[in-house]
């Protein structure tokens, strides 16, 4: 990860700042979560697929923080950050797939969330997504 600057690390403090679960150490944890489960998938060893969407929640992290950021106007810590995520992003976009098939039940709250949308390209995978995906169906047809 590039070396954070001063003053990007100055305007990352400062949007933190008060926030209870938030820390420029947090933020950089969750540039690190995101960045890890990027590496892994293809060779992904959640062992099931709630452990996937848990693991995406470090980019919602990175979202929110960085459309604060924007709106407080914080030029440099954005400088900084976005580049880093945007390559992040790009990695995942190659190694995953859209989900075509509406398996992520429910992540889709967000328009903004894209990554929310994308399943990984591992088989094994998507085929525990597509047998939940059927459990969950039948459990609502059958609770209706």
């Amino acid at each position: 990860m590039a070396e954070i600057t001063d003053a990007a690390r100055e305007q990352l403090d400062l949007l933190t700042a008060g926030k209870p679960n938030q820390s420029s150490q947090k933020f950089l944890q969750w540039m690190e979560n995101w960045k890890s489960l990027v590496e892994e998938i293809g060779a992904y060893r959640g062992s099931i697929a709630d452990e996937y969407f848990n693991d995406l929640g470090a980019r919602d992290h990175l979202a929110i923080a960085m459309t604060r950021a924007h709106k407080m106007g914080y030029v440099d810590f954005l400088s900084w950050a976005l580049p880093l995520v945007e390559e992040v992003d790009r990695r995942f976009v190659i190694k995953t797939v859209p989900d075509d098939e509406g398996l992520m039940w429910g992540n889709y709250l967000d328009p903004n969330a894209w990554w929310n949308r994308r399943l990984p390209k591992d088989e094994g995978l998507l085929e525990r997504f597509r047998t939940i995906g059927a459990e969950r169906r039948r459990a609502s047809y059958t609770s209706s």
